[in-house]
């Protein structure tokens, strides 16, 4: 029989963690940068108990999927660059494997063989690699410390085709996978199926040391892979450089499809470089070639400075994109504000143009500031996470765990000078959903938010069209200007578009304008305000009065949007309300002015442990509980993954309590977790 037992969190994470190696335990450690290693692993714990994948790098000895079935790192899929395995995909067609031995390897006409390796990468791909066109593609096998020529890129590309594998969990698209790529792949010159870097008996690196950026894919490399390897110091010991990073798409001309990056170490690069376009890890600035099909996947990024990803597509069609980001932890390091003043900044994302479908998942994301000095005041290029920028459309932010950035979300309507043609359209289908946004970073001032919905411009494209703000935790425990801004006009045409903020657990001390502001608090609005709001379900609440008494603000519009929605809100005691540009009010007149939150209530929540940002429901909670609205017809799961209730009312909040009978922790409301051991 099933034998029933409960265990204590902290003694099986203490077990848990003194069972990895040492490198797994290093990443954990530095996952959340200054957070302590317990907190990081009660957060590594929940996610893996949660219903939502887990968040950040996650170290294995293979993330191959060789048989194309969908499943990674199955045994047969990690037989490629093993020095004995000709065809390591098993379709009966034995591929082009060439070996590079970098500190040991010579370049001859023969080289490429276990017993008689190349020198490098570059011979190895210009002068041994021979194409797609005798049906096998060729897959480079290199170990030792290797340099790249600088702005590499392959001859070549794999054979063509693509295999498909189903979205699943935070995905919100099928994906097509390279079927015979062209790889660049670590050795595994012991051939214990397991693959650098976590084998760490098996060394792959790329030392980037002096050289600005390590590939440049400007040849037709469709159908590519590269995994498995480490890479280091690219960008970092190169002032004045302006084009710096690990990867540059273009600039041939057509699409580059179908390419897979996946389970890389890549250690300090563009570290301690300042604000620049071009300065940073993936440049999307591809000239005339058109990137699809582009995935990101399993990357351990520490102390990388400066840009994460930015580029633009075109000012008019074809698309860029799909691009998947994805199981990323990322810490930041750029340059201090001492030595680069207003261009001491850590941002991540910023894509623009006729490009759509990104998809940003899964990953750890630490602005790390007390380990550099950014700049701090004013607006919000300090550091920020993603903008969602002018033209794209498409995006699917979802279960990150974003750190001490300045802000959050950016989506801009317009920018003079990029995308603003005739061809401009809207920025568009902006989801924000299921993330863990916290702010502990004292000295951010002015320009700190949570979200920010930026206004438009004067062509009828240029402007925001539907924004999705759903099922987060956003939380500053150093108070901030605004969770959520949202000033989205236009000076030619009414927005159309609807701007929904449903099931969201805002908390924080407001330092300046109000939790949820709408309109412009800071100059004149646009001729055409952005009119259409639904807002429901979600929690307001973490409020200190200031020295003269002045509560904060739950809402503060300077307009009266004239479709404004919003309802079952859970509002903080100590907070006021300002509906268009008026006086302070309390929730009675607030209902009366804006029309809503009629079923809304007053009273404070409680919360797992809101000090350390754990704004989980308890049991006992009488405040959010079952007082929600039905879901959204999307939002069928909260933060977790888990499900709302299908009957009765569900909670406020981005948590849905689970009603379970053997719950964790029932019987005395405490960490206590059931486990099933079956002999």
């Amino acid at each position: 029989m099933p034998q029933i037992s409960f265990r204590h969190d902290s003694i099986l994470l203490v077990i848990c963690f003194l069972s990895l190696g040492p490198i797994a335990q290093q990443h954990l450690l530095e996952a959340q940068g200054p957070s302590d290693g317990l907190t990081t692993l009660l957060d590594a714990h929940k996610a893996q108990n949660s219903n939502r994948p887990a968040r950040g790098y996650q170290p294995r000895g293979c993330g191959f999927d060789m048989n194309r079935n969908g499943i990674f790192g199955e045994p047969e899929d990690c037989m490629v660059c093993d020095g004995a395995t000709t065809d390591p995909d098993f379709d009966g067609v034995n591929e082009d494997l060439i070996y590079v031995d970098c500190t040991n390897g010579a370049n001859t006409l023969d080289c490429g063989s276990p017993s008689n390796p190349c020198r490098t990468i570059q011979w190895a791909w210009d002068s041994r690699g021979d194409g797609p066109d005798d049906g096998s593609e060729d897959i480079i096998c290199f170990r030792g410390s290797c340099t790249t020529v600088e702005f590499y890129s392959p001859d070549n590309s794999g054979v063509p085709g693509y295999y498909t594998v189903p979205a699943s969990g935070s995905q919100v698209r099928a994906w097509r996978y390279p079927k015979n790529p062209t790889m660049l792949v670590g050795w595994d010159f012991d051939g214990d199926g397991e693959y650098p870097p976590e084998d760490r008996d098996d060394q792959s690196l790329l030392d980037g040391t002096g050289l600005e950026r390590a590939f440049r894919l400007d040849s037709d490399t469709d159908y590519l892979e590269m995994g498995h390897f480490s890479v280091r110091n690219y960008g970092r010991f190169t002032p004045g450089a302006d084009d710096t990073g690990f990867l540059r798409f273009g600039p041939t001309f057509g699409p580059q499809e179908y390419q897979y990056f996946h389970d890389l170490e890549l250690l300090q690069i563009n570290m301690d470089r300042e604000t620049t376009s071009r300065v940073t890890m993936i440049s999307l600035f591809p000239t005339v070639a058109i990137p699809q099909w582009i995935q990101f996947a399993n990357w351990y990024a520490p102390d990388n400075g400066q840009w994460f990803a930015r580029g633009s597509g075109y000012d008019d069609p074809p698309d860029f994109g799909p691009f998947r980001f994805t199981n990323i932890t990322r810490t930041s390091h750029s340059c201090d504000f001492s030595d680069c003043g207003s261009s001491a900044g850590s941002t991540l994302f910023k894509l623009w143009g006729y490009l759509s479908g990104v998809e940003i998942l899964d990953s750890v994301w630490d602005a790390n500031p007390r380990a550099w000095e950014p700049k701090v005041q004013g607006g919000p290029s300090g550091s920020s996470f993603v903008t969602a920028a002018h033209c794209s459309q498409d995006w699917m932010v979802r279960n990150n765990e974003v750190i001490d950035f300045k802000n959050a979300l950016i989506v801009q309507g317009y920018a003079d000078g990029f995308c603003n043609f005739p061809a401009a359209r809207p920025t568009d289908e902006v989801y924000f959903d299921g993330n863990i946004v916290r702010n502990t970073f004292e000295p951010w001032l002015y320009g700190d938010h949570g979200v920010r919905i930026e206004d438009g411009g004067t062509r009828a494209g240029e402007v925001i069209g539907n924004v999705y703000i759903t099922n987060n935790f956003l939380s500053s425990s150093t108070g901030w200007e605004m969770a959520i801004w949202s000033n989205p006009g236009h000076d030619s045409i009414p927005p159309t578009g609807t701007i929904t903020i449903t099931n969201n657990t805002l908390y924080g001390n407001v330092n300046r304008y109000g939790t949820i502001v709408i309109g412009n608090v800071e100059g004149p609005e646009r001729v055409f305000p952005h009119q259409n709001y639904l807002i429901e379900n979600n929690i307001f609440g973490g409020y200190i009065s200031t020295d003269n008494g002045e509560k904060d603000l739950n809402f503060h519009t300077t307009i009266g949007p004239s479709n404004f929605h919003s309802e079952r809100n859970v509002f903080g005691p100590e907070g006021e309300f300002v509906w268009n540009g008026g006086p302070r009010t309390g929730l009675g007149l607030w209902r009366s002015l804006s029309g809503g939150d009629a079923g809304s209530l007053l009273c404070e929540p409680s919360f797992v442990d809101k000090n350390s940002g754990n704004f989980h429901l308890t049991a006992g909670d009488s405040c959010a509980r079952n007082r929600g609205l039905d879901p959204l017809a999307w939002l069928a799961l909260d933060l977790d993954g888990e499900p709302r209730q299908a009957l009765g009312p569900t909670d406020i909040g981005a948590d849905e309590l689970q009603n379970e009978l053997f719950a964790n922790g029932f019987e005395a409301g405490n960490t206590l977790l059931w486990s099933s051991t079956v002999p």
